[in-house]
């Protein structure tokens, strides 16, 4: 496990300064993945997430869609990496922006149908509990990384970055608001095939430069348990 630096050697670097190029050598390797998997298993769980660094994938994707075949695309199973626990179609919902951005679209195009999204019960109990007894495993996770390098819920200096659970674990004092989520846990992408992280504009430089700094630990920059996966790709528009 990478608990200081980096390790180049795990991970394959994506680089370019236009995004709409840098999108798609992303998503030849992504569709790479999705064939490689679906060799061995009948599901792949696929685990999204919100904010702005993966929009240009996301659209860039929906361009691309007919370039992967049906039989794989019927395979897919959406997830979220983290969710907020607020009403599914509030402002700050993880489901709302991709439902509406990006999985829509795809319903549309009949790439994928709505039972192939698992969303969580913002009024369940146990949302954490729920969502993991829904979701086996995550297959593939995009990330993008925050300014701070946190990735999905999992923030620097956070006790949930100790924890040791394989599921989906509850978050009632985020950093950022909303303070109550659900979230991955580290050892959910140290179980999974591929992680593709995204650090994408100038506000992310700073995040790029800690992420690439041999001298801090996943707690000060989380984003580096992305290189925890059987496979990281890291992609970025940033020198």
């Amino acid at each position: 496990m990478v608990e200081v630096g980096l390790i180049f050697k795990m991970k394959s670097e994506v680089y370019n300064s236009n995004l709409d190029k840098l999108s798609k050598e992303v998503i030849q390797n992504f569709f790479d993945k999705i064939k490689r998997l679906a060799k061995d298993d009948d599901k792949i769980f696929i685990a999204l997430s919100g904010g702005t660094s993966l929009n240009n994938f996301y659209e860039n994707l929906l361009k691309f869609a007919s370039n992967l075949e049906q039989k794989f695309w019927s395979k897919i199973i959406f997830c979220f990496a983290d969710e907020r626990i607020v009403p599914l179609y509030n402002q700050d919902s993880n489901y709302r922006q991709l439902k509406e951005t990006f999985l829509n679209k795809l319903i549309e195009k009949k790439n994928i149908s709505e039972n192939q999204i698992i969303k969580i019960n913002p009024n369940s109990k146990n949302p954490q509990i729920e969502y993991s007894n829904l979701i086996s495993r995550v297959d593939i996770f995009l990330f993008g990384s925050g300014p701070d390098c946190h990735i999905a819920s999992l923030f620097p200096h956070h006790n949930l970055l100790n924890e040791k659970s394989k599921k989906f674990l509850i978050i009632e004092n985020s950093p950022k608001p909303p303070k109550k989520r659900i979230t991955i846990s580290k050892k959910m992408i140290e179980n999974s095939e591929v992680s593709f992280i995204f650090f994408i504009g100038k506000n992310k430089q700073k995040a790029y430069d800690n992420f690439r700094n041999k001298n801090l630990s996943f707690k000060n920059c989380p984003a580096k348990l992305a290189l925890n996966s059987k496979n990281c790709f890291v992609v970025t528009n940033l020198k």
